[in-house]
């Protein structure tokens, strides 16, 4: 059985493209490590959509994580 291949995204803004590809393979990655099988048709502006979002949510965890440890002293 050979590995899937993601289809080429033809986006005319060549960096958008290259972060939706990167985006691509991160959630066949995510479907691999939970013992999926990989979506090879998965929308390359959803994929890049809810990618930037959870950067987005996890951006803010860090910053609220960060907050709480300026209080901390270290020895």
């Amino acid at each position: 059985d050979p590995a899937p291949e993601i289809p080429p995204i033809t986006w005319q803004n060549k960096s958008a493209a290259a972060m939706a590809l990167q985006s691509k393979v991160k959630l066949q990655l995510q479907r691999l490590a939970r013992g999926l099988q990989p979506d090879v048709g998965a929308s390359p502006a959803f994929t890049l959509l809810c990618d930037q979002f959870k950067t987005l949510r996890r951006t803010a965890q860090y910053k609220h994580w960060a907050k709480g440890q300026a209080h901390v002293k270290t020895v």
